[in-house]
């Protein structure tokens, strides 16, 4: 009897390996890569974007995580390409895919620190309209106040998703993340993208104390605020 109980066992225990042996090659696993991030970001462009139906384009630096997935951020919400270049000079390679996809507006995403203007004069002088995206320093009635990047890219995903409407006005959910931390920043970009096109969302640093998205629809009941991060 207890032969028989452990042939069964073992038994259940190979049909079992030869299901999940089966279940695993049902799935279509596609490998994207390259020599560096750079590269890597090229190749899903190559892939993925055959034309460019608003022809604009994302591009930012690959030395500063936080400038960079704001970008992607930005490219997933709006599903056009991303491009990643070193701070000084445009790659041939990333510029044959612009000029491939007939690029006629770009954004760049992060200070001149991160990504500098020989970039932005070259594709400037190629006829591509260049609109940064950085925190800065602003006046309004000679007052200095900063204008913190998650605005200035929610503005623009905003214009291109809901034109001709005010933000304060369609916005149905924020997502509160603290982006000076790259696990949580990361986590949040698709998630947000994917938001901020079907409900119209906020990605908001609580940190900067810059935006209360109840600011927004102070009147709308329904807003749902939403935190990715721990305590610490």
């Amino acid at each position: 009897m207890l032969k028989k109980t452990k042939l069964s066992a073992l038994l259940i225990v190979v049909f079992m390996f030869f299901s999940s042996v089966n279940s695993f090659a049902e799935i279509n696993v596609t490998r994207i890569s390259g020599f560096d991030r750079y590269e890597t970001a090229l190749n899903v462009n190559k892939k993925y974007f055959y034309n460019v139906g608003n022809q604009s384009a994302v591009l930012v630096g690959g030395g500063d995580f936080r400038t960079a997935l704001y970008g992607s951020y930005l490219a997933s919400s709006l599903k056009i390409p991303y491009f990643i270049n070193p701070k000084s000079g445009l790659r041939s390679d990333v510029f044959n895919q612009i000029k491939k996809l007939n690029i006629k507006s770009i954004f760049i995403v992060g200070t001149y620190d991160e990504i500098d203007s020989t970039v932005s004069n070259y594709l400037e002088t190629k006829g591509i309209r260049i609109h940064r995206l950085f925190d800065r320093q602003m006046f309004d009635y000679g007052e200095a106040y900063i204008r913190i990047l998650p605005y200035e890219v929610d503005n623009i995903v905003f214009s291109f998703l809901f034109p001709n409407q005010e933000i304060r006005n369609t916005i149905a959910s924020a997502i509160y993340v603290n982006d000076k931390k790259f696990p949580d920043l990361l986590s949040s970009a698709p998630f947000a993208a994917e938001l901020a096109r079907n409900r119209g969302t906020l990605l908001v640093n609580p940190y900067d104390l810059m935006i209360d998205p109840s600011d927004f629809a102070e009147d709308e009941p329904s807003l749902h605020y939403m935190t990715i991060g721990g305590y610490d």
